[in-house]
């Protein structure tokens, strides 16, 4: 019965240690989230400075083909949502533009 009482006494202990792993982890999560987005800043702007898939791969330590795989998706689909709200946005400014010409006009 002494048995079942001490380890009754540690499972706060324990379950505070639990509590303790699982807050550092979410950290680690959110740092290793920042990484990755600086990460994919380094890439665009090598890749816009002309560095090659093999060059970058070299930094990364994966192959020219690894890290195309790796980023060259994230990378397409970033851009093409910045050239659809460009695109978006100049149509709406545009649309302003016209609008502001036909009330000077009237």
């Amino acid at each position: 019965m002494a048995k079942h009482a001490a380890k009754r006494r540690r499972q706060p202990a324990v379950r505070a240690a639990e509590k303790g792993g699982l807050d550092r982890l979410g950290a680690v999560v959110e740092r290793r989230a920042r990484l990755d987005d600086e990460m994919r800043g380094c890439v665009v702007l090598a890749r816009k400075g002309g560095a090659t898939w093999a060059e970058i791969g070299q930094v990364l330590g994966v192959t020219g083909a690894g890290a195309r795989q790796r980023w060259q998706p994230e990378l397409s689909d970033g851009l093409r949502t910045i050239h659809r709200a460009l695109r978006v946005g100049g149509e709406a400014a545009g649309t302003r533009r016209s609008a502001g010409r036909e009330a000077d006009a009237s």
